[in-house]
């Protein structure tokens, strides 16, 4: 009865952690997709020197924006390193599933 009881509550917590490596999954391609319409529009701006803005208004918020994205790509990357860590951790066979490879396996440099 205790290995039945200690084996649902296994299943149950893997389950879960599966669940939230899904919800992960789909918050970190959201992430990638947004990056991807921000980046064009960043260098796009990056060919303008903050400095050449005269509005100095702006320029501050242009200064704050760029701070806020640095910051923004420093916890993406660090929250792909934790759910990284997760996925290893968990037991959970992830070089089968194509997915969560990806996620292991996800290169920093990639766009």
């Amino acid at each position: 009865m205790v290995d039945g009881k200690l084996s649902s509550n296994l299943k149950s917590l893997l389950d879960k952690l599966t669940s939230a490596e899904k919800n992960s999954m789909l918050a970190l391609e959201k992430n990638k997709q947004l990056a991807q319409i921000l980046l064009p529009l960043a260098e796009e701006l990056k060919s303008q020197s903050i400095n050449e803005i005269e509005d100095p208004q702006l320029r501050r918020e242009v200064e704050a924006a760029e701070k806020e994205a640095n910051h923004a790509r420093q916890t993406v990357n660090l929250l792909k390193g934790v759910i990284a860590g997760m996925i290893v951790g968990s037991g959970v066979n992830w070089a089968e599933d194509e997915e969560l490879r990806d996620l292991v396996m996800d290169d920093e440099d990639e766009g």
